[in-house]
């Protein structure tokens, strides 16, 4: 048999924990706790007074993934809906999914932001619940024991599920309670999870610097665009808009994600997911001014939803190059020369002084990151 390989509650090696939670719900004696870190990242604390070192917690690690991966089909797709793909940062196809398993009284989970713009992940049963889950959230979320339970709970009473989440935050799903036909598990092309208190230092400076209350945070947001940029609207409670790009610039510079995030075993062509979606970065053969959807069907489960929502959606197979077309689902992004340096700046300098030094014109003429003004179109 081969051996398991060590994981994070073995040997402290920050590469091999997802800050998933898995742990910290399987252990039989509360003896693990997720704890914050300098960067504000999650790991896992072990109590050995109240360890029995009865090895659930690296079983059940996402790490030593058990399940067998899959190569699926891809399909470029958009929504029929026009206001639908108004909202959505891409096609809308996760309103399509999760309106599909509304309308079988199912329970759809995913990140919302909270009243403070932490991301977290949440329950929802209506779509005015599930309306919180569609943007994009560029920060990791975190699923708290509770919400884990719910989904125990939602399984035990037979309700259709929807999960949705990064590959990691999949895979503990899929570790936790198995392949099932009535979980749907849902990831999506992840690009790495920046640090909670990174994003929560920057809506703190954007705030301040505006003298505003926060309201509502748009990333990418369609009214201003249409195809192809990053633009970040920040809106008050008075209704007025700023709009900024620097938040987009640290993402894609990666000074700011989490450590195993550059050696993810998740980043690649075979997924664990039943579906997988994502932005399709390529020219859209679909005729609208909106950007369209990467949809990747990996298993039979994936295959009936998506079946079910074909009559909402526009779609057709792709035979797209998947190393142009997103990268990550080759390999992990890379990690910075200067990682070690941002978060040594970060603990003596102001975000003002980080947005100044590592937010850069290079990385924001690289990814297209311009603000543009409402009715603008990037060439």
């Amino acid at each position: 048999m081969e051996k398991m390989k060590s994981n994070y509650l073995e040997t402290n090696d920050r590469k091999t924990c997802y800050g998933c939670n898995a742990c910290e719900y399987i252990c039989p004696t509360n003896a693990i706790t997720m704890n914050m870190n300098e960067q504000g990242f999650l790991y896992p604390k072990v109590d050995n007074s109240k360890c029995i070192n009865c090895g659930k917690c690296k079983k059940i690690c996402p790490y030593h993934i058990a399940y067998e991966e899959t190569k699926g089909e891809i399909y470029q797709a958009v929504h029929k809906n026009v206001e639908v793909l108004k909202r959505s940062q891409s096609g809308g196809v996760f309103t399509a999914i999760s309106d599909y398993v509304l309308s079988q009284n199912g329970v759809v989970y995913g990140a919302t932001f909270n009243d403070d713009f932490a991301v977290s992940h949440s329950r929802a049963t209506s779509r005015d619940e599930r309306d919180k889950m569609c943007g994009s959230k560029y920060v990791q979320s975190i699923i708290s024991k509770e919400i884990i339970k719910m989904i125990e709970q939602d399984l035990k009473n037979g309700r259709i599920i929807l999960f949705t989440g990064t590959p990691c935050q999949c895979a503990m799903i899929l570790q936790l309670f198995g392949r099932d036909d009535r979980l749907i598990i849902c990831d999506f092309i992840c690009h790495g999870t920046p640090s909670p208190i990174i994003w929560h230092d920057y809506i703190a400076y954007i705030a301040s610097k505006n003298k505003m209350k926060l309201n509502n945070v748009v990333f990418r947001n369609k009214r201003c665009f249409m195809k192809g940029n990053f633009t970040e609207s920040y809106y008050s409670l008075m209704g007025d808009e700023v709009m900024a790009n620097d938040y987009g610039a640290l993402f894609h510079s990666h000074l700011a994600h989490r450590e195993n995030c550059f050696s993810c075993q998740f980043a690649k062509e075979k997924r664990y997911s039943d579906l997988t979606i994502g932005g399709f970065l390529e020219h859209s053969d679909f005729k609208t001014e909106y950007d369209s959807s990467m949809v990747i069907v990996n298993t039979d489960n994936g295959r009936q939803v998506f079946d079910k929502i074909k009559k909402d959606i526009l779609y057709e197979k792709s035979y797209c190059n998947f190393y142009k077309n997103q990268p990550c689902l080759y390999h992990p992004i890379p990690k910075p020369l200067d990682y070690e340096k941002f978060w040594k700046d970060y603990t003596i300098y102001s975000m003002s002084q980080l947005i100044k030094k590592y937010a850069t014109s290079e990385i924001k003429e690289k990814f297209h990151i311009e603000i543009l003004r409402p009715g603008e179109k990037y060439e």
